[in-house]
């Protein structure tokens, strides 16, 4: 799921309309239509305020419950630097390294299915 179709489900959830949203938020409701239709990123002060009218922390507008495991600790110290490092990158060099690491799971489980098989 989307962050956009995050806060448009919690939006649902809550009964609000998007101009209710926006006076909660303080965002414009043009700019949440863009939001809920992934057609704009929030920023960071975005979220924020997202997550503070709908009263809930703002990793849960960035992740789905099921894709954080609880007690999930990144051990490999090397894989914990270059994630920081890609931190800092752009959205483009981002999404291609996203892309990369999808790929490379991707692989590892046809391979694991195919030597179940």
């Amino acid at each position: 799921m989307t962050i956009g179709q995050r806060i448009k489900k919690l939006r649902q959830e809550k009964r609000w309309t998007q101009k209710n949203l926006s006076e909660k938020s303080g965002i414009n409701w043009t700019n949440i239509t863009k939001y809920e239709t992934d057609k704009l990123n929030p920023t960071a002060k975005v979220l924020k305020k997202f997550a503070e009218a709908f009263e809930i922390p703002a990793d849960k507008l960035l992740y789905d419950e099921k894709e954080i495991e609880p007690g999930f600790m990144l051990h490999d110290k090397e894989l914990l630097k270059q994630f920081a490092e890609v931190e800092k990158m752009g959205e483009e060099d981002k999404t291609m390294i996203k892309r990369l690491i999808q790929a490379v799971i991707v692989k590892n489980q046809v391979c694991d299915l195919a030597r179940s098989a």
